[in-house]
């Protein structure tokens, strides 16, 4: 199945400017929307990624919805001046590479976005969204229609809709009619929130149901503010409800995403702007250049390490105690699920060299199970561990778990390697395993060869979870010290504080 990727084009600007450091040139012009931009289509380009690529544009002046309520986003801040300065720029980049860009006066970038999702999936496509736009939640349909959020990289499917908002993306239209939108100052019923919202629509589904069924709806107090706000329930839909005819035909196949470095093409305008990452990728595949790559770490005939369980307090204690106050440690937990909520550590991992890693089993369960560290004397010890210059891969996870489940109060971290990889390419994909083949053209063992369906990692033999544990600790200390060295040799070392920006439970 080809896929057609279909960016918010505002809507990525936006979310790049925020993201991404105030980057400005030598003249004091702002960069970093520029910079953001760069990365995506880099990105699509190097992991090929799409067949087709459109981006969606707001039209000027007001649209349909300005007709049907005057008071429709009347409320929106004026844009940074930083942010104004490089959108013409951006806009006028995407022209000079060829894309195609969809906009029709009267209509928002998010009614494009759905017309051009119809004619897609009418074609057999998957759709990928780049948005952050909750508006378009209502287009979520697992395989066919996902949501890509480039900031946080992370896809975004029916699930996630359901854990956000607690209704499914087809109900998706009546929940925001009911709950409203202040951003975008789409009334709703005032006075029910997002809980009475999803409870009324789970149950209901549509307005039409709600209103024909008002005398069993909730409670008095319900009944009356659905009542009440009737002819604003209606609006409110009809406000958030993308539009699938701004255009009567299209051709897809106008759209099509070439293999070839699209980025060549703005060299000279890199170079005005003194954007030296992007010329260095503007650079990737012309024969007449001289200039530095991508940073990959040298490929190594032999890249492997001793995985050692450490399974008694004492064990444990001896390799913390010889750790140097100055060591970079990094650090993993293993445990029973993905809610750190309700998940149990079962064990953790930390290395400090490329030579060794550590496995500390704690909550391993199963018939014969072999010696494990205490609960408390993981605890004491990990308090001691984290004392030291602590990295990992998306630690907001191990510091909530730990958080959450033993009060551990969190640790600001040396470094993140999965925000160090995002701030040195916020167009490449950051997960582990990913990271691993892209330094190291190495393969990381897969999570699913070691749990069986139906179980949790608790069930992993400890010699078994010992080496894939420590391997993740492992890898996580390699990456750390590799894209820091990117960074330095791409002049990014004034970014690495940012990746000391976890979010603490």
């Amino acid at each position: 199945m080809k896929t057609i990727t279909i960016i918010d084009t505002f809507g990525f600007f936006f979310r790049s400017y925020f993201a991404l450091p105030p980057l400005r040139n030598s003249d004091g012009f702002p960069t970093g929307l520029l910079t953001g931009f760069v990365n995506l289509v880099d990105s699509l380009h190097r992991d090929h990624s799409t067949d087709y690529l459109v981006f969606a544009l707001d039209a000027k002046g007001k649209t349909f919805r300005n007709d049907i309520y005057p008071e429709y986003k009347a409320n929106r801040d004026p844009a940074p001046d930083d942010l104004v300065k490089q959108l013409p720029i951006a806009i006028d980049w995407i022209e000079q590479m060829g894309f195609a860009n969809l906009s029709r006066e009267g209509y928002e970038a998010d009614d494009v976005i759905t017309t051009v999702t119809k004619f897609a999936k009418e074609k057999g496509m998957k759709v990928r969204i780049v948005s952050h736009d909750k508006d378009l939640y209502q287009m979520i349909e697992d395989g066919k229609v996902e949501m890509y959020d480039s900031v946080k990289r992370a896809v975004v499917n029916e699930q996630t809709c359901i854990d956000k908002f607690g209704v499914h993306p087809k109900d998706f239209i009546n929940f925001q009619a009911i709950l409203g939108d202040s951003s975008d100052n789409v009334p709703g019923v005032k006075g029910i929130g997002k809980v009475g919202a999803s409870k009324l629509i789970n149950q209901y589904h549509t307005l039409e149901a709600i209103y024909e069924d008002i005398e069993n709806c909730g409670t008095p107090r319900i009944q009356k503010l659905l009542e009440e706000s009737k002819e604003s329930a209606f609006l409110s839909r009809d406000l958030v409800t993308m539009r699938t005819d701004v255009f009567a035909d299209m051709d897809v196949e106008n759209f099509v995403f070439e293999e070839k470095n699209y980025l060549s093409c703005l060299l000279e305008e890199f170079e005005q702007y003194e954007m030296k990452q992007a010329i260095r990728k503007a650079k990737v595949g012309m024969e007449e250049a001289d200039c530095e790559r991508e940073y990959v770490e040298p490929i190594r005939p032999s890249l492997s390490f001793e995985a050692i369980t450490l399974d008694t307090k004492e064990k444990l204690d001896v390799v913390i105690n010889t750790l140097d106050k100055d060591a970079i440690v990094a650090f993993d937990t293993e445990t029973t699920g993905l809610d750190t909520k309700v998940a149990k550590m079962v064990g953790f991992s930390f290395c400090m060299s490329r030579e060794k890693a550590y496995y500390v089993p704690v909550g391993h369960s199963y018939l014969g199970v072999e010696a494990q560290v205490s609960l408390p004397d993981a605890l004491s010890a990990l308090a001691k561990l984290l004392t030291f210059n602590v990295v990992g891969q998306n630690l907001k996870f191990d510091l909530s778990l730990l958080f959450n489940q033993y009060k551990m109060e969190p640790i600001i971290p040396y470094a993140d390697t999965m925000i160090m990889a995002w701030l040195s390419n916020p167009g490449t994909k950051v997960g582990l395993d990913t990271l691993a083949k892209q330094y190291f053209k190495y393969e990381m063992k897969p999570f699913k060869e070691m749990v069986k369906k139906g179980e949790d990692f608790s069930a992993v033999a400890i010699a078994d979870a010992t080496f894939y544990a420590a391997e993740d600790a492992w890898m996580t200390f390699l990456l750390y010290g590799a894209i820091k060295k990117k960074m330095e040799l791409s002049s990014l070392t004034h970014l690495l504080k940012e990746a000391k920006n976890v979010e603490y439970p």
